[in-house]
């Protein structure tokens, strides 16, 4: 017997589906987009499903699939696994104890004749346009003594040239006013080789350095296109660099480690150290304009990774380097504001806010944002600051009211204003109608809101607030004194009951749940875009509020957006609480 096994089952089937629900969703809204873009991501998930449901089927073939052969196996064929022409000699690996405790060998580059000269496989590019010249030719130097191969040093216009560069170097003068991200660009227009090496920050090179390893490392591995090592500053302080990186809901999170590996390699979203690249990606992956500092290559990563690619660190290779990248406050807000991102978490587990302001988002027009997107959530802050100055009128006047409709259903759901709803509702007490017209004067005044009374009438009346972010609706039914408080016990109608919403407890019909149930009817707690924003089949239905298909979202016309509603499950909340 074991009482926790259906349990621990349940747990591991649970996070395997949440594993395979989170590809399905990518495919769902990548599905029928020109151009059509496989993200190899979802072969390496799919794979550790597989390993994980059946460990002998890690390997799916028959095939040596390792980074090296063993010493009795004879020579590596002269393709790459998948029938390519190798650029580099394959590896050997010969385990020696006598090499305890340093291990400086082990792995060995096989002898073969059938490989082109590196200096035709490879350039090095550095972004070296802050330096002294002394420091780039020292490097240069370092690296020739290596590899005879060509290095292009990107220098500032201003600088003073001498005659003691290396032969390899070339200086590429940075044009006035041109920014990081043009001036590598335009560099790597100029290289022959099909890989380059991307030298950031390079202080000192030596046989640590194998840049065999890591075009070897793309040769084998088609849908990797970067290759990195790891990498030492000058205060000895190690790295290996790999970061993964995730946006969703205008948040973005950087974490410093890896899920899974494969060749002695980590898989990354993003890098920290000097890499290896095909040189044709920056034709196909440019970078953006008009960028400066470490942003250039975080930005980038995001866009390679949308196009489906991925990244490996390889932490058996080093390279010196002066300091690790630093992102400062003024860095990652230009990154957000690029990106559309109102928080971030960085790889140094530092925590960023940013007001729309900051990052030039407006909260203008989310009547047409919420058919596709989520609602920036600096505009959700800045709703919850209008209609909670509001609400304090009412409590300092001692008014009555209650969320109703959507916002009682999202108090129910999110406790928060539905990122995908773009008015608010609210009851109150016809017996308030005079005071709550006093609002209008001098109170709405402080926070550019103006009043607008639509509706009188003997049965019900009806006013809307516009403050600059959202409009606010409110209704009061004649017949219907003192609200749904008048539902509960004698001895609670005078407590009504109070949801947290926002932040702050508001009061909410008596019972929320009820009334969102018989309210929105079937699958209520799913959810699905504003009645007026969605196709549905049934036009009662979708005039009543309620769907033909709860849980479902319209499809986003940007995919890569990573606040498009279809990159969310219909269903559950914490997608959408979370930070």
């Amino acid at each position: 017997e074991c009482p926790k096994c259906d349990l621990l089952q349940f747990e591991y089937r649970r996070r395997l589906a949440d594993k395979l629900a989170k590809i399905q969703l990518d495919i769902a809204r990548l599905a029928g987009t020109k151009p059509v873009i496989v993200d190899a991501k979802w072969a390496l998930q799919l794979s550790e499903v597989v390993a994980e449901l059946d460990p002998q089927r890690r390997r799916s073939s028959g095939d040596w699939d390792f980074s090296a052969r063993l010493s009795d196996m004879g020579p590596a064929p002269n393709t790459t696994s998948d029938g390519q022409p190798r650029n580099v000699c394959p590896e050997v690996y010969k385990f020696d104890k006598k090499d305890s405790p340093y291990y400086q060998k082990g792995m060995y580059q096989e002898s073969c004749t059938y490989i082109p000269k590196f200096y035709e496989i490879l350039t090095i590019l550095i972004p070296s346009q802050s330096w002294k010249p002394e420091d780039l030719n020292v490097v240069a130097k370092r690296i020739t003594k290596y590899y005879d191969i060509r290095i292009i040093g990107l220098v500032n216009h201003s600088t003073t040239f001498n005659n003691s560069m290396p032969e390899k170097l070339t200086y590429l003068e940075v044009k006035h006013a041109e920014s990081d991200s043009e001036a590598i660009s335009r560099a790597a227009k100029l290289i022959k080789t099909p890989f380059v090496l991307i030298g950031n920050n390079l202080s000192q090179f030596n046989n640590q350095s194998s840049l065999e390893r890591l075009v070897r490392v793309l040769d084998e591995l088609p849908s990797v296109k970067v290759a990195a090592g790891a990498a030492r500053d000058s205060q000895g302080r190690w790295i290996h660099g790999c970061l993964q990186q995730k946006m969703e809901n205008y948040h973005a999170t950087y974490d410093l480690g890896y899920y899974s590996s494969k060749y002695e390699c980590m898989y990354c979203d993003d890098l920290l150290t000097p890499f290896v690249t095909h040189t044709k990606l920056f034709e196909q992956v440019p970078l953006q304009k008009g960028l400066n500092g470490p942003i250039v290559f975080h930005d980038w990563f995001v866009r390679v990774r949308h196009a489906g690619h991925l990244a490996v660190t390889c932490p058996d290779v080093m390279f010196y380097v002066h300091t690790h990248p630093i992102m400062t406050e003024f860095d990652w807000r230009n990154f957000a504001q690029k990106w559309s991102l109102t928080s971030l978490k960085s790889y140094d587990n530092t925590h960023l806010k940013f007001s729309c302001d900051e990052v030039k988002i407006s909260c203008k027009g989310l009547n047409e944002v919420v058919r596709y997107f989520l609602m920036p959530t600096c505009c959700t802050d800045a709703i919850h600051g209008e209609i909670g100055y509001i609400l304090n009128y009412a409590e300092q006047n001692n008014l009555h009211y209650e969320l109703h409709c959507g916002s009682g259903l999202g108090a129910v759901k999110l406790g928060t204003h539905l990122p995908w709803d773009f008015d608010m509702d609210i009851l109150f007490d016809c017996e308030d109608w005079s005071k709550w017209l006093e609002i209008k004067e001098e109170y709405l005044n402080k926070r550019n809101c103006t009043m607008d009374i639509r509706t009188v009438k003997k049965t019900w009346k009806y006013f809307k607030i516009y403050c600059p972010t959202l409009r606010y609706e409110f209704l009061c039914i004649t017949a219907k004194h003192n609200l749904s408080r008048v539902l509960m016990p004698e001895e609670f109608v005078n407590i009504p009951t109070k949801i947290y919403f926002g932040g702050r407890w508001t009061s909410v019909t008596s019972n929320p749940g009820l009334t969102g149930r018989n309210n929105y009817g079937i699958e209520d707690l799913r959810h699905a875009n504003h009645w007026s924003k969605l196709k549905t089949k049934n036009e009662k239905a979708a005039m009543d509020g309620h769907y033909d298909n709860p849980g479902t979202w319209n499809k986003c016309p940007s995919p890569n957006h990573h606040a498009c509603l279809d990159h969310f499950p219909g269903d559950g909340n914490i997608p959408f609480v979370k930070r």
